[in-house]
Parts: C-alpha cells; structure tokens; sequence
C-alpha cells in the first residue's frame, strides 16, 4: 500500500461562474484629432471630401459628366440655332419678303 502512495491525479481547476449576460464594459475608443472632428462635422467641406464613397460616387459622377460633355454641347448648339431662327423670323416681316421679291 505504501507504494501506491503519492498518486498522480488530474490537476484540480479551480474557477468562478462568470454571468455573460450583465452589461459589460466596453473599451474606449481612442479620441480623435480636433482637425479630424472638425472636418468630418463642418459644413464647410463637400461632403465627397469626407468619406471614400462619396469620394468614389463623386469620382464617377465626374467621369459621367465627361463621357456626356459632347452630347450636350451639340444640344445646346441645336437649342442655339433654333433660339436663332426664331429671332430672324421675328426681325424678318413678310412685308420684307414682298419688298425683296418686288426688286428682283
């Protein structure tokens, strides 16, 4: 019996209950920057200049615009030349008209 004595034995774990479910605290974000803040909440600055997204929206917005350039330019020669006609035909009279064909 004397040699069965010490015997090895799992180790005893020794611990407490812990409740998940109460509030636990939560780590404090690091302060930000007064420029940072400044600049994220001031109506001052565009809105593209504040996040990538809106910095990526405003980027293909201004692709857009280029890729339609050309299109509304020749819009607004055609509104141009019809802007136009219509003054002539207003400073033209049909007496005008009959004067010309009398002269000819």
């Amino acid at each position: 019996m004397t040699d069965s004595l010490p015997v090895k034995a799992d180790p005893v774990l020794d611990g407490e209950l812990v409740d998940d479910t109460l509030p636990q605290p939560r780590p404090r974000a690091p302060k930000r920057n007064r420029f940072v803040l400044w600049w994220l909440h001031s109506p001052r600055v565009p809105l593209w200049l504040k996040s990538k997204p809106q910095a990526r929206q405003a980027l293909k917005d201004a692709v857009m615009w280029l890729v339609l350039s050309p299109l509304r330019f020749l819009g607004a020669v055609v509104r141009g030349v019809v802007v136009g006609a219509r003054w002539w035909r207003g400073w033209v009279t049909i007496r005008d008209y009959r004067t010309a064909d009398g002269a000819l």
